[in-house]
């Protein structure tokens, strides 16, 4: 069964693993493959929740990093990964405040994430 399928098997049921495993990348281009609707929590090593994505048909409706929100805490969290888990939940509910109208295409914002991501590290390996 492959990542799409195991996360649409049951509406309701909520789906988690390990980022360490499924790559926040590779985790939001299924669930934008998918057209998935609801929660997707970034939860770090010692079982805190530390970011949250509202997703609607598989486009980012908001996110929220800290203080960071939607596009830049989506490219935050692509640039600088952290380890942990993640756990999704289908909600037909979206974020009380600050929802993206229209919601935002993630292809493009996670291609754009993974070239941030290559800029920040060699940046890193010259200091």
């Amino acid at each position: 069964m492959n990542t799409v399928e195991l996360l649409q098997r049951s509406a309701n049921t909520k789906r988690s693993g390990d980022l360490s495993f499924f790559r926040l990348p590779m985790l939001l281009q299924t669930l934008t493959q998918g057209a998935m609707t609801g929660l997707l929590t970034l939860i770090d090593t010692s079982g805190h929740p530390v970011s949250k994505l509202w997703l609607l048909s598989g486009r980012l409706q908001h996110a929220s990093f800290g203080r960071l929100s939607n596009e830049d805490a989506l490219y935050e969290l692509l640039i600088r990964p952290f380890p942990g888990t993640f756990a999704f939940v289908h909600r037909n509910d979206g974020p009380e405040e600050g929802a993206l109208d229209p919601p935002r295409d993630l292809g493009g914002m996670i291609f754009e994430g993974v070239r941030r991501h290559d800029k920040w590290r060699r940046a890193a390996a010259l200091v």
